[in-house]
This record gives structure tokens, sequence and C-alpha cells, in this order.
């Protein structure tokens, strides 16, 4: 329906490289999305914020960098419903994400909107590219 292919990773279960793992889509469609993370303690389940993970989406991909708080296992479902509309979203893919040591850093600022930076139809309002590109520009405070 929506045109999605995974790009990465090619599995379901990820585990964390200095504290952090990706996860990319592809799409022909301009599509918004949005996430759940979820911490794993036995049998029970806790939903962390969402400023653990960084997502960012250009006119044919999406990625979501994931930056868990802490060492543990993790659940991560992805969700997605075509652009400029009010549906609900529709769950398209889940991962389990191990975390063996967390990456040092300050806790994000929830993101009031779907995703970081620039929205797909920018180009279309009339405001240019981002002289840094797609990705999160990191600054020393």
């Amino acid at each position: 329906k929506m045109g999605l292919s995974l790009l990465q990773p090619k599995h379901s279960q990820l585990i964390t490289v200095n504290g952090e793992a990706t996860v990319s889509l592809g799409f022909k469609r301009i599509v918004d999305f949005t996430y759940q993370i979820s911490q794993k303690s036995g049998e029970d389940t806790k939903d962390v914020s969402s400023s653990f993970g960084i997502l960012t989406v250009s006119r044919f991909s999406m990625k979501l960098k994931l930056l868990p708080p802490a060492r543990g296992m993790y659940d991560v479902m992805l969700f997605a419903r075509p652009a400029n509309t009010t549906g609900t979203f529709s769950w398209v893919c889940s991962f389990q994400l191990e975390c063996p040591e967390p990456q040092p850093s300050e806790e994000l600022p929830e993101n009031p909107f779907l995703s970081w930076g620039l929205h797909q139809t920018a180009k279309t309002l009339g405001v240019k590219e981002c002289s840094h590109g797609a990705e999160a520009v990191e600054v020393d405070t």
C-alpha cells in the first residue's frame, strides 16, 4: 500500500555499536512515521521516552537512530501512514534491540512533531535544502 522497503537492518535482531543502532526504510510516496520503544525486564515491558530515538525523514527514506538510555533488551515498533492524512498510523515492522553498553549522553528533548529536521514536502513550500544534509547536527555545549 505505502510502498515501503527495509533498507537497514536485514534482520529483526539489532545490537548497538557504541550505544547506538539504526533502522532505515525507503519509500516511493511521501509517508509519515512514528515509533515506540519499550524496555524489556523479564516478563514486563516499560515504554521508554521517544527522546531516545532521532527520526529523520527525507524525500525517499527515513532513518531512526536509536540511543537506548541503559543496557538491556528493547522492543522497537515502527508505524507509518500516507503523508498529509489524519488517519491512524499502521504498524509496519518491529525489531528487538540489545544494548550491551549505552552511550553516555544527555537525554534529548521530546520532539513535538513526527520527525526531526525538514519535512519531506518542504521543497514544495519553497524551503531550500538544509546546508547540513538530512543527518542530525550535533554541537558541543
